[in-house]
């Protein structure tokens, strides 16, 4: 038989009550050992929280408390900020899987499957493309930047580390989706 929706929406709701009220461990007030702390990427002048795709994970940081689980062709995103909950539905993998999560605005956001590469320092676009397999390289010279296209299973933000780690350092950055525009 099967579970009606409501029902079912009451077992998602309580493994997120359990993921969020799992309480530190004896040892100084420590997250439990399972937990690890959110990564961190600048974009558009803000810090955001990597939410990486990790079904029935927990990560912390110093005021955010994160989780993340599989329910049918989904991963539900939950976010907890200054005891507010924040949730978000994605699907379970491609481009439009990988979100952040923006602390000062309270609001999730989308990645783009590519990176801005500043060119400001003689970085070699052509050269870091090819360090992180990138499916295509645009360079706007007279603007400073250039676009990276990245291959599907790369993480923006994991290029972007991988970016910065390459010789001479280039200035790499993670570029957001822009919501659609509503046309009246």
């Amino acid at each position: 038989m099967r579970p009606s929706h409501s029902a079912g929406l009451a077992w998602l709701l309580s493994c997120t009550a359990l993921l969020l009220a799992w309480p530190p461990s004896a040892q100084g007030g420590q997250p439990p050992p399972a937990a690890t702390t959110l990564p961190v990427v600048a974009a558009e002048g803000r810090q955001l929280a990597v939410l990486h795709p990790a079904p029935k994970s927990a990560k912390r940081s110093a005021a955010i408390n994160a989780s993340a689980f599989e329910s049918g062709a989904q991963r539900i995103h939950v976010v907890q900020v200054g005891g507010q909950t924040y949730r978000a539905a994605t699907p379970l993998d491609g481009p439009r899987s990988r979100i952040l999560f923006d602390p000062a605005r309270r609001a999730f956001a989308s990645l783009l499957p590519s990176i801005r590469l500043e060119l400001a320092g003689g970085a070699d676009a052509e050269a870091v493309g090819e360090a992180l397999g990138a499916t295509r390289v645009t360079v706007f010279e007279r603007l400073g930047f250039a676009v990276i296209d990245l291959p599907h299973n790369l993480h923006p933000a994991d290029a972007v580390d991988q970016a910065r780690a390459l010789p001479g350092r280039p200035e790499a950055s993670v570029r957001l989706r822009s919501p659609p525009i509503e046309w009246r």
